[in-house]
């Protein structure tokens, strides 16, 4: 089956991709995200460029500093 079927059928049965694929990627990165929603990384990564995703390294401060 052909990634535009795999993502046709993902979103038959998950709806707004939008809203499920990019915080599944943040929490689980794209091999995660592909294997809870049974699809390869690579469709994940194709879905992400093919809709203006960017990756974003950011630096969050848990704890002061000492």
């Amino acid at each position: 089956m052909g990634t535009k079927n795999k993502v046709k059928n993902l979103q038959t049965s998950m709806g707004n991709l939008h809203e499920v694929i990019p915080p599944l990627v943040e929490s689980l990165g794209q091999k995660g995200a592909g294997k809870k929603l049974g699809v390869s990384e690579s469709t994940i990564n194709q879905w992400l460029k093919e809709h203006g995703y960017k990756r974003v390294t950011r630096y969050i401060r848990i704890e002061s500093a000492t």
